[in-house]
């Protein structure tokens, strides 16, 4: 009985496993296929354009001209000649101190050197004659150009009282007010000549050879980023800073709308050496791995593998050297769905510039 038992055991197990190898059969013959899934990709032909080596660069505005004017003497304000904004030519008064006293002592220095002169020419008069020595005319000589140097004193220590422009601008915002007691070396207003404008900036100094004085530059300012203004390379530092590295050079920009401001950043671009042909191609088509940089050439809807020899950034796309032909179709976005050899979709065609 026992061995009968068994036996039965052993042919349920065994029937249990005839069914269910059969059912996972049958799963398996009757599994739904599932389509395969052809990624959609955009592309890019590869085509060839005209490339203009440039340095570009942030630099910071500079007024030609520019001075905090100050005040060279002690004194009350006395006048002010101008008003904030105004443009003013160079010698133009634009502040008078209280200068009474400096006044009356510039008039007495005068007075006393016109009697000096007149007694020296009565002098030379009377030495003619025989009625004075020669030293009493060296000493009415001597006491003339003393007097002329007192009247040169009195008049420097008068101009002082008067501020005047040192050259042609525009002044800012006035720091004094009338009946204002003023130290000297007290700042009284802004003077900047706008135009032509400096922008300065600093080039690496591997690149010191490609700058040429009279190069031409293009400049793009912060206040003003729709609008290109066109100058020119003035001048170049003869030192490179030890710190970066870098060499600083100076252009000039005309500016007679005085849109471009003192002290504002801008971005320069200047060309160097000449524009040669070139296929450049968008940054989002380059993929890297231990081998280099390579692209997927679209091939009859495949994609194929191609590594590429890579130049200098483009704006937003990067020149090609060797590896691609102008008319070469590429996968441009979408990179991240592609598999080497595998079937894509493309979905839409990347044009113009890149």
């Amino acid at each position: 009985m026992m061995r009968k038992s068994v036996w039965i055991s052993v042919f349920a197990a065994l029937l249990l496993l005839v069914t269910s190898y059969a059912w996972v059969h049958f799963q398996m013959q009757h599994k739904p296929v599932m389509p395969k899934i052809t990624p959609s990709v955009t592309v890019f032909q590869v085509k060839t354009e005209n490339y203009q080596p440039t340095i570009e660069a942030v630099g910071t505005l500079q007024a030609n001209q520019g001075a905090v004017l100050k005040a060279q003497a002690d004194g009350q304000v006395d006048s002010i000649h101008f008003a904030p904004g105004d443009a003013v030519k160079q010698g133009d008064i634009l502040v008078t101190l209280n200068n009474v006293q400096q006044k009356g002592a510039l008039d007495a220095a005068i007075a006393q050197q016109k009697l000096n002169k007149a007694m020296y020419q009565r002098d030379l008069e009377l030495k003619k004659l025989g009625a004075i020595s020669l030293a009493a005319v060296d000493q009415a000589k001597a006491t003339l150009e003393v007097g002329a140097a007192a009247v040169d004193e009195a008049q420097g220590v008068y101009d002082l009282t008067i501020i005047k422009a040192p050259f042609s601008g525009r002044v800012g915002i006035i720091k004094v007010n009338l009946g204002d007691y003023l130290q000297s070396s007290d700042s009284i207003v802004s003077l900047q000549n706008l135009d032509p404008m400096f922008v300065d900036f600093y080039v690496p100094e591997k690149l010191f050879s490609a700058i040429k004085k009279n190069e031409m530059v293009n400049v793009i300012a912060n206040v003003s980023p729709d609008q290109v203004f066109t100058g020119h390379i003035v001048n170049y530092e003869t030192v490179v800073d030890q710190t970066t590295g870098m060499l600083q050079v100076r252009a000039a920009v005309p500016n007679p709308k005085e849109t471009l401001l003192p002290g504002g950043y801008a971005t320069v671009k200047v060309d160097i050496g000449t524009s040669r042909t070139t296929l450049s191609i968008p940054q989002t088509a380059l993929m890297y791995d231990t081998s280099g940089a390579y692209v997927y050439l679209v091939q009859d809807n495949v994609a194929v593998r191609q590594n590429v020899q890579i130049g200098t950034q483009i704006n937003q796309s990067i020149q090609v050297l060797s590896g691609l032909k102008s008319g070469d179709v590429i996968v441009s976005a979408g990179t991240n769905k592609v598999q080497k050899g595998g079937e894509i979709n493309a979905v839409a065609i990347e044009t113009g510039d890149v």
